[in-house]
């Protein structure tokens, strides 16, 4: 089997910040870039837009909290270690990151860093 060289001109290392909509939902399309922030306040929830070509990409999804906040559900293409939940860190100012691998279209794992000090 011979490998092929995929240029992914389309990412950068400087996160995309990624703002919320009317809908308090933060709309990653990873089609985009490999690394996004956002800065919650209040409710919200991700709502990722997941593409062939990005099967096999990683990145990181900084979370740098803006005021309290009360995060949602993850989407169901995110898969954590065992299934777990994640207990985001939810005061003013905390920052935490979700990295992520594309599995396939349906499937995102992800693993939770938080309370960074």
């Amino acid at each position: 089997m011979a490998l092929t060289r995929v240029d992914q001109n389309m990412t950068s290392m400087i996160p995309t910040t990624v703002s919320i909509n009317g809908s308090n939902q933060f709309a990653i399309d990873f089609a985009k870039n490999i690394n996004f922030k956002i800065a919650p306040t209040g409710a919200w929830t991700i709502v990722p837009t997941v593409g062939s070509d990005q099967v096999g990409q990683t990145g990181t999804i900084i979370i740098e909290n803006g005021g309290t906040t009360t995060p949602g559900a993850l989407p169901s293409q995110f898969k954590t270690p065992n299934g777990d939940n994640i207990v985001f860190q939810t005061d003013n100012g905390d920052v935490s990151i979700l990295s992520y691998l594309v599995v396939s279209t349906t499937i995102v794992l992800v693993n939770y860093v938080g309370n960074f000090s």
